[in-house]
């Protein structure tokens, strides 16, 4: 054996870390980050701040339809959030045991979704109070759905599925987050197993140490509206 063949294999090969391109904010990126999170997923962040390097990156052919969020990770460049969510997910083992249990979650994190859509919008809307409004209905809405699945699950678990963490649960947590910032810290009084699994899920290493980290924004506002705009050249 060569010395050369004998350092090479000693030596084991370090992935790079996952690169996540997207706006100084959360939007549609937060759900990608906390997934990173909670699957301890070492990532570099790379803003794009300008006109300029969203067209670097558009014209390089990795924003395969032109939009951000983009994650490179393990050779691939990833577009559409919920496409990295779910790959994270199959690559943290957080998609459930079975067939079963994966379609269940992902009826689960669309529906998680679709009320997370009246949050990520509050800072583009002309009319917060309306915003705010709608946000509240969106969780008058959905948060007994969310509440009626926990009270299902057994006794020792506060999870979605199968009594184990997987990707709809850390979906969730992006949602109550939002709702705690944005209708008050009393909304979740109602849900007691909503409360039980927000507080597990952020006492999570991964997700605490993501939650308290820089690389935490804070909610949307005027100046991050404008960088978005202007990134994309509006």
């Amino acid at each position: 054996m060569s010395s050369s063949q004998a350092t090479s294999e000693a030596i084991p090969t370090v992935a790079s870390p996952a690169r996540l391109h997207y706006f100084e904010g959360r939007g549609l990126a937060e759900s990608v980050r906390l997934m990173l999170a909670a699957t301890e997923t070492e990532f570099e962040f790379v803003p794009v701040t300008t006109h300029e390097a969203f067209l670097a990156l558009r014209d390089s052919g990795r924003l395969l339809f032109g939009q951000l969020p983009l994650l490179e990770i393990d050779g691939l460049n990833l577009v559409q959030s919920m496409a990295m969510v779910r790959y994270l997910a199959r690559r943290g083992h957080l998609y459930g045991a079975t067939p079963e249990d994966a379609v269940e979650a992902d009826m689960i994190a669309d529906s998680i979704r679709d009320a997370l859509r009246a949050f990520t919008s509050l800072p583009f809307a002309r009319d917060r109070t309306a915003a705010i409004d709608a946000a509240a209905a969106a969780a008058a809405k959905y948060f007994p759905r969310f509440e009626a699945i926990l009270e299902r699950a057994p006794a020792s678990s506060v999870y979605f599925v199968g009594a184990k963490l997987t990707y709809p649960d850390v979906t969730l947590v992006e949602l109550t987050c939002y709702a705690l910032e944005v209708l008050g810290h009393d909304v979740l009084d109602a849900y007691p197993c909503l409360a039980a699994h927000h507080a597990a899920m952020v006492a999570l290493p991964g997700i605490a140490a993501y939650l308290a980290s820089p690389q935490r924004y804070k909610l949307g506002d005027a100046v991050y509206v404008e960088q978005v705009n202007r990134v994309l050249g509006r």
